[in-house]
């Protein structure tokens, strides 16, 4: 088997595997179909679905070609970065919803 067929495949089975995914996602909240969708909810599917896509191209592109830097950096960069941004932003508004400030500790300090 070749280097282009044995890519081709990858690629395949990794937008096979996002699109059922997201469908499982989907169901899960309560929709079955992308139809069920309202239209930005449906549009931003659709985005996200087609950025999922080109990254799942350039990392199949960077993996089958030779170069495994690329691939992993942009794994790292539309995976792993963006927790760094979200994590704390679904802290804040958790407290907003909780609707009081945090609570500091009280005590002595013994440094």
């Amino acid at each position: 088997m070749s280097d282009l067929a044995a890519s081709q495949g990858i690629v395949v089975v990794l937008c096979a595997g996002t699109y059922l995914v997201v469908m499982r996602f989907m169901r899960r909240r309560g929709y079955t179909t992308p139809r069920d969708l309202p239209p930005n909810k449906r549009r931003l599917l659709w985005l996200g679905l087609a950025l999922a896509l080109l990254v799942t191209l350039v990392c199949a592109w960077a993996f089958a070609t030779g170069h495994p830097a690329i691939g992993i950096g942009v794994l790292v960069a539309f995976s792993i970065l963006p927790e760094f941004v979200l994590v704390p932003i679904r802290f804040r508004r958790s407290r907003r919803r909780r609707g009081r400030p945090p609570q500091r500790r009280t005590g002595t300090d013994t440094r």
